[in-house]
């Protein structure tokens, strides 16, 4: 299978992905018919090489892969209805001018009454719940008499710690990040910001919802036009790119005289 040069952002180098085929991309619309968020989150790092570790990457790296494998243009509606289209570029080009403005792993310690929190980098793209999000991006907890070292300490005995604190800290803790954190604006419309992200949450996931989502039926009769006009197998049509597919369906028309 062909693999794209994929550029890592926090790490400042390349690997080689898998792109994206028209099997993936059903299956990815799958997942989100069936609002399976935890599923495609699963599916999505599945695609991923092991290099791609953090949040930040794996959502640039998957929004990167669906710009090559689908198309640069995204089209989305507004809340009143009305049709605007988005640029996965312009996307790309937004996460890599926050990350230079203020890297991820640079959120300041929590600390109330005798408690100090250390954060490190998020790695998920989805959380199911708070204290999931706090498993994965607490580095350390500092609590009075407290023996245990909990950097060394398994996610099981790291939720019982967690799951100890004061309500007032869960909630504090939160708040703590979406101050800190950075909010990216990564697609604007006539000077208008239309999606916020902070991957602090599970934002990550439902933008990439977002710019993967189609309609089932309308891949499925992608897959039937390829076939019967084409003369694709099943096969072929799997290992294909969704892009790839609409430009021998586009060869066709042309050389058909169809419209």
């Amino acid at each position: 299978m062909y693999k794209i040069k994929t550029y890592i952002p926090t790490l400042s180098s390349y690997c080689y992905i898998n792109e994206i085929t028209n099997k993936n991309y059903i299956d990815i619309n799958k997942y989100i018919s069936a609002n399976d968020n935890e599923g495609l989150s699963l599916f999505f790092e599945s695609l991923l090489d092991e290099s791609v570790k953090n949040t930040f990457d794996k959502l640039f790296v998957l929004i990167y892969l669906r710009m090559l494998a689908v198309g640069n243009e995204l089209k989305l509606k507004y809340a009143e209805g009305s049709d605007f289209t988005a640029s996965l570029s312009v996307m790309l080009d937004s996460l890599l001018k926050r990350l230079l403005e203020k890297p991820e792993a640079n959120i300041c310690d929590y600390v109330k009454d005798d408690l100090i929190i250390k954060f490190k980098e998020p790695t998920k793209l989805y959380y199911k719940n708070i204290i999931e999000l706090y498993i994965d991006i607490i580095k350390d907890i500092s609590i009075p008499n407290n023996i245990r070292d909990y950097k060394t300490l398994k996610p099981e005995f790291k939720r019982n710690i967690i799951g100890r604190l004061k309500d007032e800290y869960i909630n504090d803790v939160k708040i703590h990040l979406n101050t800190n954190s950075s909010q990216y604006a990564l697609t604007k419309v006539e000077d208008k910001d239309i999606f916020h992200i902070n991957i602090y949450n599970s934002s990550p996931i439902k933008l990439l919802k977002l710019i993967y989502k189609n309609n089932i039926s309308s891949l499925y009769l992608k897959l039937y036009h390829s076939i019967q006009k084409v003369n694709l197998t099943y096969s072929d049509f799997c290992s294909m790119t969704p892009a790839e597919v609409d430009l021998l369906l586009t060869i066709y028309k042309s050389a058909n005289n169809i419209k």
